[in-house]
């Protein structure tokens, strides 16, 4: 009798183990494709900057360096071209 319930016991915490096993790999599976998709996104932010920086370096060569400064005045100072009529609006709204 001692036997037979000393076996079970063992089953019983081999079938816990396993199952416990069996969880966390499907918990690791599921972060390893969280994981992937995270860096597919930086991937895919890595290729936008490169681009990015590829443009502002054609722009940053010499004979470019005018459109650069027409650029960041126009983009980012809110500067307007030579000849770009400005109209203000003057009804209060």
């Amino acid at each position: 009798m001692q036997k037979i319930k000393h076996g079970v016991l063992i089953r019983l915490i081999f079938s816990f183990l396993l199952i416990f096993a069996l969880i966390n790999f499907l918990f690791m599976r599921l972060d390893i494709s969280k994981t992937d998709l995270n860096i597919k996104e930086i991937q895919n932010q890595i290729k936008d900057q490169k681009l990015k920086n590829n443009e502002l370096t054609s722009i940053l060569t010499d004979e470019n360096i005018d459109d650069f400064y027409r650029i960041v005045a126009e983009n980012d100072l809110g500067y307007g071209s030579y000849d770009e009529k400005v109209y203000v609006d003057i009804t209060g709204r």
